[in-house]
């Protein structure tokens, strides 16, 4: 069969697919596509039926995706965006709109707000939109098209992302000037441990300001944002751990003076983003623009 031809038969029914794909739901797909379920469950089998193969396996209610419906999922992805892209280069000669981003590392913001002036005068009709946190795992929302770019301190490898090393940073054990800590030459941990922290709120795995978890300590406080905890730390009692480089782009950094101990690992910077397809990538851009950031640190 002629390949135009055999796509145009196809063609209809790839939103549908898609749709039920990245929800594994019927009713939901349907909600985003205001369809109704049995006109996508029809749809799917018809799809499935010009493929000569099935996209799903049934398991009860459930509809849940195969090897073959990921691997077409992916395919669909890639082509649905390249349309797209196609599209927006007709109707907007350059990027323009919202560009959503996503940065669950205090450190990685800081290296994102320093970076956006320069970009911004590049791509003067962006408008990005910055978040610190997300309803849904980061992976799944860029694979989705719902995210444009994200940022933390965790390397996640995905097939159809790509994951850019931005750089490396020292964390620091900081007090305030008046700390009894403060000005001596060498710490060691169990005079450390003899304070108490302002620290993040506890998730499982390690802890989220990198504090070894082999290690003890007390904490007095937990703080769900980095400013606040080191504000909290500039008042004078509390330690707190800290990327050097957040402490130091920081009003707050000059009430602040590192604690002679060195035990803590360095931090590094992530940037996830889909697999760019071309140089007008406006998220592919602003991972080189922090990157650049990152180098001049």
């Amino acid at each position: 069969m002629d390949r135009l031809l055999r796509l145009s038969e196809l063609w209809p029914y790839l939103p549908a697919f898609r749709a039920v794909a990245e929800t594994e739901h019927l009713p939901t797909a349907a909600d985003r596509l205001h369809l109704t379920p049995s006109a996508l469950s029809r749809a799917i089998r018809q799809l499935e039926q010009r493929l000569g193969q099935s996209l799903f396996a049934r398991r009860g209610r459930r509809i849940v995706l195969n090897d073959s419906g990921q691997a077409f999922l992916n395919s669909v992805r890639d082509a649905m965006r390249r349309l797209d892209d196609g599209v927006a280069g007709l109707v907007e000669p350059e990027p323009a709109g919202p560009l959503r981003v996503v940065s669950v590392s205090q450190l990685a913001t800081t290296l994102l707000v320093e970076a956006l002036p320069e970009f911004l005068a590049r791509f003067p009709r962006l408008e990005p939109e910055l978040a610190s946190s997300a309803s849904a795992p980061l992976s799944d929302l860029l694979l989705r098209g719902e995210l444009d770019a994200a940022f933390s301190e965790v390397a996640v490898r995905r097939p159809g992302l790509t994951l850019t090393k931005l750089g490396s940073f020292r964390n620091l054990v900081y007090c305030a000037r008046g700390h009894p800590l403060a000005g001596r030459k060498a710490v060691k941990t169990e005079q450390l441990q003899r304070h108490a922290f302002v620290a993040p709120p506890q998730v499982p795995g390690p802890p989220l300001d990198d504090w070894p978890p082999e290690l003890e300590r007390k904490v007095a406080l937990r703080v769900d944002q980095m400013q606040a905890a080191m504000a909290c730390c500039a008042q004078g009692r509390l330690l707190g751990v800290f990327p050097e480089r957040v402490v130091q782009g920081h009003a707050l950094g000059e009430r602040l003076v590192p604690v002679a101990w060195n035990r803590l690992p360095v931090a590094s910077v992530y940037a996830l983003t889909r697999a760019r397809l071309g140089t007008g990538d406006a998220a592919a851009a602003l991972v080189d623009a922090v990157a650049n950031t990152c180098a001049l640190a």
